[in-house]
């Protein structure tokens, strides 16, 4: 009975230890391909650019000139405000539409004020004669469909997306800023030369090392409470190794006094 107490002093807080431990490993794996993942479905091949005009190009302006040299392209504006100004030409946005539709070409040719938006933001629309709004630094955008957000902790996907050409939108300003340019190859992206368009590293460019930041960046816990645990755990273990060791060396001594011989003992209890 004493040696039964004994093993499972050792097993059990080993057994709470290596679960705790490959918890905490799964997570952190969980985050890290996080970072393999890009924002709105975008494709492995997008590009992450920044376009600085200095002759402070309009946005109209912009996307005709893409137009001009691309047959079939996406690209999006970056925000941090939860909302994504989007174009699309012969392509869509690969996203889990739950009603409505995505944007067609009459919705950028004709600047309609028209907004996509997650299901998460149903509960921020207004109606009216007939049809679901939706309001933007006071602008109203007509909702034509939502979508089912998908959930990345290291990229976070957009909330919802508005027409790059919508009439509203296009009142904001130059065409300046971060963009995401997608299903535009290599070839013809290289052959057109814009002295104003920087290049930047995508997510698939970065090394391990950033990979970790991000991580690091937006994990709930923070990384120095993970490092107390797990010296906490090594610590622990390596007290309760000791502890039995020295218990079973007790054991074997009194075996020994009482008449037992040592070499019937030694490894096969330690």
């Amino acid at each position: 009975m004493i040696k039964i107490k004994r093993e499972l002093f050792w097993i059990i807080p080993n057994i709470v230890i290596m679960v705790s431990i490959s918890l905490i490993l799964c997570y952190l794996m969980n985050k890290i391909n996080e970072t393999y993942v890009p924002i709105d479905s975008l494709s492995d091949k997008y590009y992450d650019i920044t376009i600085d005009n200095p002759d402070t190009m309009q946005c109209e302006e912009l996307l005709e000139l893409f137009d001009d040299d691309f047959e079939i392209y996406r690209i999006q504006k970056y925000a941090d405000k939860g909302y994504t100004p989007v174009y699309l030409k012969n392509t869509s946005l690969n996203i889990d539409m739950t009603s409505g539709r995505e944007f067609s070409e009459d919705d950028f040719r004709t600047h309609n004020n028209v907004i996509i938006i997650s299901d998460e933001l149903l509960d921020g629309t207004y109606l009216n004669e007939g049809k679901r709004f939706f309001s933007i630094d006071n602008d109203s955008y007509e909702v034509i469909g939502t979508f089912k957000k998908r959930e990345n902790s290291i990229n976070n996907n957009s909330d919802c997306f508005v027409s790059m050409c919508a009439a509203n939108y296009l009142k904001t300003g130059t065409s300046n800023g971060r963009y995401f340019l997608d299903n535009v190859s290599d070839d013809e992206f290289s052959d057109v030369t814009y002295p104003w368009v920087r290049k930047n590293e995508t997510i698939f460019d970065l090394s391990f090392e950033k990979r970790l930041i991000l991580v690091k960046d937006t994990t709930i816990v923070p990384f120095k409470i993970i490092a107390c645990l797990f010296t906490f755990f090594i610590g622990g273990s390596i007290f309760l190794f000791v502890l039995w060791i020295t218990s079973q060396r007790q054991l074997i001594n009194i075996c020994y006094i009482c008449g037992g011989e040592k070499i019937k003992y030694g490894f096969s209890y330690i």
